[in-house]
């Protein structure tokens, strides 16, 4: 069989199909149009969607790596939700009202439970992400949880040693496992539980600020002549001096001399 006989045979085979297919396409045609372009706008959607999904993330990390505030990472964590960027911009916060509310605690009871707070139900957020999240996000998670709860501990060390030990039993490695284990030994004691029992009542507060002078002067303080410590003073006055009066009398006459070095004329008595 030559090529031209099976070109032959392959056009006739595609005719007998289309001859087939013409009453079907009749009364089907219209609806498979329609199935393909669904399917077309259905790729084209995916793409779209992929593609903003990469430019969101790659703005969220953008945006995470230049944060350095508490509210730079707010803005992070609640403009890119679901997201790992939004999880470490979380376990930041945490962080850094972890630090501030531990500081606050010997100076302002109330800041310190506050940014204590805080720093927990970030914890909690990062924990309860819905995102993978790598080891050491988890880990420091883990960690930060349990330090706001020791911080808060009211004297039922308990609930403080679960949180270490779960750390522990999640990252039987963790980098902060001297430090838990230390920690738990001491929370057993009955020592850290009076302690904490009684630092848990100390409610310091901050130091009242001084109250503004309101223009009155206290003494030895100096003030502007119209009563206003916080005025500028006057400028200083110039000096005064006697003016000479004018005068109308010719200056004395001098007689020149032959002395004009001024020396003192020679007497008989000086020595020659």
């Amino acid at each position: 069989m030559d090529s031209q006989h099976r070109h032959q045979l392959q056009q006739n085979d595609l005719g007998q199909i289309a001859l087939h297919a013409k009453p079907w396409l009749e009364q089907h045609g219209t609806k498979l149009i329609a199935a393909i372009v669904g399917v077309v706008i259905v790729v084209i959607a995916a793409s779209v969607w992929l593609n903003s999904r990469t430019e969101a993330r790659s703005e969220a990390w953008t945006r995470l790596s230049i944060a350095r505030s508490v509210d730079e990472y707010g803005k992070v964590a609640d403009e890119f939700p679901d997201s790992l960027a939004a999880a470490w911009a979380s376990l930041r916060m945490g962080e850094l009202n972890l630090e501030s509310g531990v500081a606050a605690l010997f100076t302002d009871r109330e800041l310190a439970v506050t940014d204590l707070e805080a720093a927990r139900k970030e914890f909690d957020r990062v924990l309860s992400a819905k995102v993978e999240l790598p080891d050491n996000v988890r880990e420091r998670a883990l960690f930060g949880q349990a330090h706001c709860l020791e911080s808060l501990c009211d004297g039922d060390t308990g609930p403080v040693i679960d949180a270490y030990q779960a750390l522990l039993t999640r990252f039987p490695s963790s980098i902060y496992k001297t430090q838990v284990e230390a920690r738990i030994k001491e929370l057993q004691s009955s020592g850290a539980k009076e302690f904490y029992a009684w630092f848990h009542k100390q409610t310091p507060k901050p130091a009242a600020l001084p109250r503004p002078q309101d223009g009155s002067a206290k003494p030895g303080t100096s003030t502007t002549p119209d009563g206003n410590p916080f005025a500028f003073p006057p400028p200083a006055a110039a000096p005064e001096t006697t003016p000479t009066a004018p005068t109308d009398q010719k200056p004395a006459e001098t007689t020149p001399t032959d002395n004009p070095a001024g020396e003192k004329p020679a007497t008989e008595s000086d020595p020659k």
